[in-house]
């Protein structure tokens, strides 16, 4: 739905840091996405995990780990409100971290 295409909209911007990190989010309570593995993370894919962090730095930050399915991270974001929020996912390579999208 929505959240599934401004999700990967913002992921495909690559990783690494943006200046803008809000984005709007129209409906519903919880959400499924799938996004692309970085091409420069799919060598490391034996040891890779995922983590999003919605809406961190505030008093309403939460942090959901992904699962690593084929060639990409899915994951659900349970009783996410509608407004703006913001998105991070970080990358770890046998727990260490490795990369950041945004």
């Amino acid at each position: 739905p929505v959240f599934t295409g401004l999700f990967l909209a913002l992921f495909l911007v690559g990783c690494g840091q943006t200046g803008d990190r809000q984005t709007n989010i129209s409906g519903g309570t919880a959400d499924n996405f799938s996004s692309p593995i970085p091409t420069q993370l799919e060598k490391a894919r034996p040891g890779l995990t995922a983590r999003v962090i919605v809406d961190g730095g505030t008093a309403n930050a939460r942090t959901i780990n992904l699962q690593i399915v084929n060639d990409q991270v899915q994951g659900t974001i349970p009783d996410l409100s509608v407004g703006q929020h913001t998105f991070e996912i970080q990358y770890f390579v046998d727990g260490v971290l490795v990369a950041t999208a945004t």
